[in-house]
């Protein structure tokens, strides 16, 4: 089945949606794996509008191309757990209604934590050493059977991510971590969580490519390239976007504002 990975949202879906929209229809993709952390982005920790219809677009998309054949996944990532567990953490909203608004539809996306593709294990940040793979870890999440172990999943920050253990669990794992302390017996895995500026093939293929930070004086920065990830029968091709451009920084400006 032909899959396409994409990365880190982080309310980002007006701009990233429309772009995976038109390489599924080109290519002919099958399936779709976001590789999660859908909500927070630097100054938008109340902007009730942005989170909202930022995951209701998810939410369409799913629908939509679900309704045409094409199987969606969503997987957790460390952004989306605090809402799910009733955790605020320094980076997430501070409104009650929107907290309990956020959560309901993350749930509704069916969330997962892993994904298993052949031989690649999938995840939002990666299984390291410290972390064996479960059978909860393929199943779609619900609060009331696994809140508890989302929540020691949420609160285990390696020390890179300024944690207090050696390793992060698979929804915090630096990608140093898994690459250098990757599990044993997943030694092949795509990941997403830690920035890459473009797409690199190997064993651990890291695919947070939409990051971008808002300086003063300068305006927006593009950290990634906006690659894509596609796989079919043992095959990875990297798929370019036009993410890099003027229009993004654009888009940017319209959908975000320099902090709070």
């Amino acid at each position: 089945m032909k899959t396409l990975f994409v990365g880190d949202l982080h309310l980002q879906q007006a701009l990233i949606l429309p772009k995976v929209a038109k390489v599924v229809a080109q290519e002919k993709i099958e399936r779709v794996i976001f590789t999660g952390d859908y909500v927070d982005a630097y100054g938008q920790k109340n902007n009730s509008t942005l989170f909202l219809s930022a995951l209701d677009l998810l939410k369409d998309f799913k629908e939509e191309h679900l309704k045409k054949g094409i199987e969606v996944i969503n997987l957790v990532g460390n952004h989306d757990a605090p809402y799910m567990i009733d955790r605020r953490n320094h980076y997430t909203s501070e409104d009650p209604e929107l907290i309990l608004a956020i959560k309901q539809r993350l749930y509704g996306l069916g969330l997962q934590v892993a994904f298993q593709l052949d031989d690649y294990l999938v995840s939002h940040a990666g299984f390291n050493q410290d972390f064996e793979v479960e059978d909860w870890n393929f199943e779609t999440m619900t609060e009331e059977e696994h809140k508890t172990k989302l929540y020691e999943y949420q609160t285990h920050v390696g020390y890179i991510r300024r944690g207090r253990f050696p390793y992060g669990s698979p929804i915090w794992s630096d990608f140093m971590e898994t690459t250098l302390h990757t599990n044993p017996k997943y030694p092949t895995q795509v990941v997403g969580h830690t920035p890459q500026k473009a797409i690199q093939l190997g064993n651990i293929i890291g695919i947070d490519t939409f990051l971008n930070n808002y300086i003063s004086e300068q305006g927006w920065q593009l950290i990634g390239n906006g690659d894509l990830l596609c796989y079919e029968e043992g095959q990875f091709k990297v798929i370019p976007t036009d993410w890099p451009s003027k229009a993004t920084i654009k888009g940017l400006e319209k959908l975000f504002w320099p902090g709070e």
